[in-house]
């Protein structure tokens, strides 16, 4: 990650987050989804650096404000941002783990592909070069946490 979040950036990321996701009844809220920050923090490494840059800025302007009188103004002066903050702290809040076991999402699972999507993925010779290379998967230790079946067995 470029930078780590400052404690003021923290608390405007969970100030922002409470108000995209409020909480509702049976969810949890940030706060139990991701207490340490570790979601928010992943999620915004997989930003380009003027994205990063750009979160940076919208935590300073929201500094020293009510979350909802910053984010009111911005939705009116700022339509794009406004989204862009939107779906950064939305996602952050559905990427974690405690909501997807309320919402009965398993994560993503290993799935074969289906017989009747075969010729999509042959057309234009789009896998040719997957397939002389050959397979690429290896065991990931226990140690690590492995839970997933070998590729033998994916076979």
């Amino acid at each position: 990650m470029s930078y780590q979040l400052s404690p003021e950036e923290m608390d405007i990321a969970a100030q922002l987050t409470a108000y995209f996701t409020p909480p509702v009844e049976g969810f949890p809220t940030i706060e139990e989804a991701d207490p340490d920050g570790r979601v928010l923090e992943l999620a915004i490494a997989q930003l380009v650096p003027q994205q990063q840059e750009q979160m940076r800025a919208a935590f300073a302007r929201a500094a020293g404000q009510p979350i909802a009188t910053y984010l009111a103004s911005l939705r009116e002066t700022n339509p794009v941002e406004y989204e862009f903050l939107r779906v950064i702290f939305v996602g952050r809040y559905l990427t974690c783990r405690p909501v997807w076991k309320v919402l009965g999402y398993p994560g993503r699972v290993p799935t074969p592909i289906d017989e009747s999507e075969v010729a999509y993925f042959l057309r234009d010779n789009l896998l040719d070069g997957p397939r002389r290379r050959g397979s690429v998967y290896r065991q990931v230790p226990a140690e690590h946490g492995a839970t997933s079946p070998t590729s033998a067995e994916w076979a």
